[in-house]
């Protein structure tokens, strides 16, 4: 082998060589990267799978048409307004092909609160108030020792109103108004038989299906991006499973 050729060689292995540590370095510099990003990720994952939580169990309620919606407050107390906002501080840390939409529930929320108070409305009449009124009087005089919550007949008024529109069969065992809306449920349940009153738990049904509509979209979006994250930072989702659910 002439000088030559051996300067061909030793420049060829050299660039092999030099590749090969250039790969080597790179592969160091991303795990770096990765592992000084974890802290970062984990935290996210925690917010994502919060998130994921709360939505799964909005989807629940809205499935079994459970509001516990409260006539005064105009409060639906089993359903949580669902922000994604807070994704915005964290979007350089999102995978790069794929795209979370940051979806409100707020919108969807309210749209559902507005159409319950026109249900409300539609239900809370003259006769559903005199209805209220005759049946309390009635279970009190029958009933001497089981007493209603409230004295005052426009606030108990207002709980057989949610009680209705709730569509309620039954109530809990402890509830104050258990024995009384055992006895007395379908004297309040026929007002959701009337025509007008039926077009407006109709347009609260469309309301419903719109924001489950909207919270599968969003779950389906957090699955791929939990997943993405539990791959590439081999993070076990189960460590965020919250204990109070």
């Amino acid at each position: 082998m002439d000088y030559s050729d051996w300067n061909l060689c030793n420049g060829i292995f050299i660039t092999i060589y030099s590749k090969k540590q250039v790969n080597l370095l790179e592969k160091r510099l991303g795990l770096v990267e990765k592992e000084s990003m974890k802290p970062i990720i984990i935290e996210l994952v925690k917010n994502l799978y919060s998130l994921y939580e709360d939505i799964i169990k909005n989807m629940k309620s809205l499935e079994k048409k459970e509001f516990s919606w409260g006539h005064e407050s105009s409060n639906i107390s089993t359903l949580k307004e669902i922000d994604t906002g807070f994704l915005s501080f964290y979007k350089s840390y999102l995978p790069p092909d794929d795209t979370i939409s940051l979806i409100e529930s707020k919108p969807y929320l309210n749209g559902l609160r507005k159409k319950l108070k026109e249900l409300a409305g539609s239900i809370y009449s003259e006769e559903f108030r005199k209805e209220c009124e005759k049946r309390i009087e009635e279970f009190l005089e029958e009933h001497e020792n089981t007493p209603l919550e409230d004295k005052d007949l426009s606030r108990i008024s207002s709980t057989l109103l949610a009680y209705t529109i709730n569509n309620y069969d039954s109530l809990p065992y402890r509830n104050t108004y258990y024995e009384f809306w055992k006895e007395n449920k379908e004297h309040f349940l026929k007002f959701r038989e009337r025509d007008e009153v039926k077009e407006k738990i109709e347009k609260v049904e469309q309301k419903v299906k719109t924001l489950h509509d909207s919270h599968a979209e969003l779950t389906n979006q957090l699955d791929k991006i939990l997943s993405y994250y539990q791959r590439k930072f081999d993070i076990p989702l189960k460590e965020f499973v919250r204990e109070n659910k």
